[in-house]
C-alpha cells in the first residue's frame, strides 16, 4: 500500500466550527483517500465509526460478503482496507479533540466519491427456472431461493456447498473468490446481503423443498462449470 497522495480527497477549506484547518484537513483527507480506494475496487461502505478500541467500518466487499474492519475484525480483508479503519481512528481522535463530527463529514465525502453501482436485490424473484418444463417448476420459496443462489454465483462467483445440513447450521457454506470460506448459517442475522437472505429462508423449507433447492444449485454450478470449460477451449 501507498502512502496517500498529495491532492486532498475532501475540502480545501477549513471544517465548520472554526477548528485549525490543517491537521483536520489531513486526517479527513488520510481517511477519504483509504475510503476512495476501497470504493474504486468495488466496495460498497456502509457506516464508519469508534468505539474504546478504535475506528472500524462497515462494508460489503466487492464479492458480496457483509464485514466489519477495526479491532477484534482483521481477519481475511486486504491491507487497504485495515489501513482504512486506523484512519478512521486517527479521525475519530481529532474529532473527539475538537468536539466534532469528522466520521459524519466522511460519509458525505465517501458518498461523493462512490461509484455508481448496481445495488443487489434482496426481493424474492419467482422467475420460472429455464430449462426446466412447467410441470417440473418447483415452488415459488424454491425458485426464489434458486434465484438467490444463482446471483451468489453468476455476479460474485460464490461457489456453494452444504446447502440447509447441519454442516452449515442449516444455510451454506461459501466458498467466496479471493476472500473466505465462510459459513452463513440459518440463524445468521440480517446484513442486507443476498447471503444472509439466502441462508434465512432455509429453515423455512419442508424437506422435499430442499432436496430440489440443493438439486438445482449443483445443477446450475456444473452448468457454469461446463460454460467455463467451454469457453476455454475457443
Amino acid at each position: 500500500m501507498t502512502d496517500p497522495p498529495q491532492e486532498p480527497c475532501g475540502p480545501q477549506a477549513s471544517p465548520a466550527g472554526g477548528v485549525p484547518a490543517g491537521p483536520v484537513v489531513a486526517a479527513l483527507d488520510e481517511a477519504c483517500w483509504y475510503g476512495t480506494r476501497l470504493i474504486s475496487h468495488g466496495w460498497i461502505i456502509r457506516t464508519v465509526g469508534a468505539s474504546a478500541r478504535g475506528g472500524y467500518f462497515v462494508a460489503e466487499t466487492p464479492h458480496g460478503r457483509a464485514v466489519t474492519v477495526g479491532p477484534g475484525h482483521r481477519r481475511a480483508v486486504s491491507d487497504g482496507a485495515e489501513e482504512f479503519a486506523d484512519a478512521i481512528t486517527v479521525l475519530a481522535a481529532t474529532g473527539a479533540q475538537h468536539g466534532h463530527d469528522y466520521l459524519r463529514e466522511l460519509m458525505v465525502l465517501l458518498a461523493a466519491h462512490a461509484a455508481p453501482r448496481r445495488p443487489a436485490s434482496l426481493v424474492w424473484r419467482t422467475w420460472a427456472i429455464p430449462e426446466l418444463p412447467v410441470n417440473q417448476q418447483p415452488t415459488v420459496r424454491v425458485r426464489a431461493a434458486y434465484w438467490f443462489a444463482a446471483t451468489l454465483a453468476d455476479d460474485y462467483g460464490w461457489q456453494l456447498y452444504e446447502v440447509g445440513s447441519p454442516a452449515a447450521g442449516g444455510g451454506f457454506i461459501a466458498d467466496i473468490p479471493a476472500e473466505a470460506m465462510a459459513i452463513y448459517p440459518a440463524s445468521m442475522p440480517d446484513d442486507r446481503t443476498i447471503g444472509s437472505a439466502l441462508a434465512r429462508m432455509l429453515p423455512a423449507m419442508g424437506a422435499r423443498d430442499l432436496r430440489t433447492l440443493v438439486w438445482l444449485v449443483s445443477w446450475h454450478s456444473a452448468a457454469r462449470a461446463w460454460e467455463r470449460d467451454d469457453s476455454s477451449e475457443w
